[in-house]
């Protein structure tokens, strides 16, 4: 699977009570943060889950071991989207793709 062919859905604005509508299903994701002076949402961190939902919302309790991650959605206002990749082996190929491709901040593995 090539990361071209992510079909992203839109961006969600990251916060608890939308949780809801955040899938179960295993996916990859990025969170990104609003930056005005740039016009455009930077991408701080991307990951993959089996449990979605789960995910978002372990992002933001406060056993969150990622300080970045952490810092992030505490002090600025972030965006989260996913897209719908069902086999493990495929969520790991495009996480691998995706941390190559990009430098995040919040990626500590990608560093």
């Amino acid at each position: 699977m090539d990361t071209s062919s992510i079909i992203w859905s839109k961006s969600i604005k990251y916060i608890a009570s939308n949780s809801s509508i955040i899938p179960t299903s295993g996916d990859i994701y990025e969170i990104m943060r609003d930056d005005p002076d740039k016009k455009y949402l930077t991408i701080i961190y991307v990951g993959k889950a089996e449990d979605l939902r789960k995910r978002y919302s372990d992002h933001l309790s406060e056993y969150e071991e990622n300080p970045c991650i952490k810092r992030n959605l505490k002090n600025n206002e972030c965006y989260f989207r996913y897209a719908v990749v069902s086999r493990e082996e495929d969520r790991q190929d495009l996480e691998e793709q995706l941390l190559k491709e990009g430098n995040f901040e919040c990626n500590v593995q990608g560093q």
